[in-house]
């Protein structure tokens, strides 16, 4: 229960954020805590888009002014915010597999143009440009 998926519901995430463990040596909410190696602030430094929050909840957290579940709570809004719409795009293909394949094989058959002229391009600019490719799809 160490990971947070894309498909994960808001309730999932609560509760996972919820039991994320954090400083050990903080008791108490007014105790001092280290925001360094804590997956908690990990967590807001690389999601939360709110930079002047996540600074001044450091520093509260580092002088015992703010505590675990505050910073979890608000850490839980930022994720559901970050994965609910990921979620609900996924529930869509999941109803319609035939969709998502025909989406894929849209890509693929467009990634696989552009590939192909790049390798052409880079086999001319080597010089060995002198074997004609065969393949097919």
């Amino acid at each position: 229960n160490n990971a947070i998926y894309l498909s994960d519901d808001p309730d999932t995430i609560r509760k996972k954020v919820m039991s994320m463990y954090t400083d050990p040596n903080r008791k108490k909410a007014t105790d001092p805590g280290s925001v360094e190696n804590n997956p908690l602030w990990i967590f807001h430094e690389t999601f939360n888009p709110d930079t002047t929050w996540v600074k001044e909840a450091e520093e509260k957290y580092r002088t015992g002014g703010i505590g675990d579940v505050d910073c979890k709570k608000k850490l839980v809004e930022v994720l559901v915010a970050l994965i609910e719409p990921m979620r609900q795009r996924r529930m869509t293909f999941e109803k319609d597999p035939a969709q998502l394949l025909a989406i894929l094989q849209d890509g693929t058959a467009r990634a696989n143009t552009v590939a192909e002229e790049t390798l052409r391009l880079a086999k001319i600019a080597l010089k060995q440009d002198f074997l004609p490719r065969r393949i097919q799809y």
